[in-house]
């Protein structure tokens, strides 16, 4: 991977979504990956740095809101956008982690892609 690369990462265990998500980072100038599950993205975590990270909150195998806590662990300069389909900006796991500063952004799926765009938009932004 060049030095100039920009790598971002998608969490989501459907992957239509993963593909959905992947075409739009493309556009933006990132390279994207793809895990399927938390452990997935974990081990992904480990070897590359991913200037932003996409978290579906519905994962098979962790919670959304633990997978973010992690991911701040591993790198915490890494910006985080959530995702869910089931649960809304005012529930208390994800409450909690904007309340923490954990993420930058939260989309609610379905989503309009120019909602993702902005969102990709203002995570790059040195003034997040």
């Amino acid at each position: 991977m060049s030095e100039g690369t920009r790598l971002a990462l998608v969490v989501d265990d459907e992957p239509d979504m993963c593909w959905v998500l992947e075409q739009m980072l493309r556009r933006s100038g990132f390279t994207p990956r793809m895990a399927l599950d938390g452990c997935q993205a974990i081990e992904l975590l480990r070897s590359e740095h991913f200037q932003i990270v996409f978290i579906d909150i519905g994962l098979t195998d962790m919670g959304g809101d633990k997978l973010v806590r992690q991911v701040q662990e591993i790198d915490p300069g890494t910006r985080i956008i959530m995702m869910s389909g089931s649960m809304v900006k005012e529930e208390a796991h994800i409450r909690n982690v904007i309340q923490d500063g954990l993420i930058c952004d939260f989309i609610p799926k379905p989503f309009l892609n120019r909602e993702v765009m902005r969102a990709i938009e203002r995570a790059c932004s040195p003034f997040f």
